[in-house]
């Protein structure tokens, strides 16, 4: 069996969930899940702007019934998503954001990328978030 990688397996999981469809913005943080969508035929509707995509996958779930996925890149991609994400939780919306991150190790070097500590941030507009630092968690 091929060794997955972590957005191979992301994809695989929101699938059997019952998943088709999320929006973003592209980040390359997030370039292995964006392949395994397409590989998935899963439907990735690329937006302007993070705040449009937050939007975007939260009008989906109201429309819809179902939750609403949005994927954005780190730093700025989540600080931009911040509003929807309020929203969302107010109006009882069912949401998933997937946010990207760079690399452990570049954190301290690419203060741009990591310099926003994304999880206190997410935590104050959520229910729930959390930080998925390796494929095996």
């Amino acid at each position: 069996m091929a060794k997955l990688n972590g957005g191979q397996i992301l994809i695989e999981v929101l699938r059997r969930f019952g998943a088709d469809t999320a929006f973003t913005l592209h980040g390359g943080h997030l370039d292995s899940a964006y392949q395994a969508a397409r590989d998935a035929g899963m439907r990735v509707v690329d937006t302007r702007h993070e705040q449009a995509a937050g939007f975007a996958a939260s009008a989906y779930a109201r429309s819809t019934g179902r939750f609403g996925i949005a994927m954005v890149t780190c730093g700025g991609g989540i600080t931009n998503v911040v509003s929807p994400v309020a929203n969302a939780l107010a109006d009882c919306v069912p949401m998933l954001v997937i946010g990207g991150a760079a690399a452990l190790q570049d954190v301290d070097a690419l203060p741009v990328n990591g310099g926003v500590d994304q999880m206190a941030l997410m935590r104050s507009v959520t229910k729930w978030a959390v930080q998925v630092p390796h494929i095996n968690r």
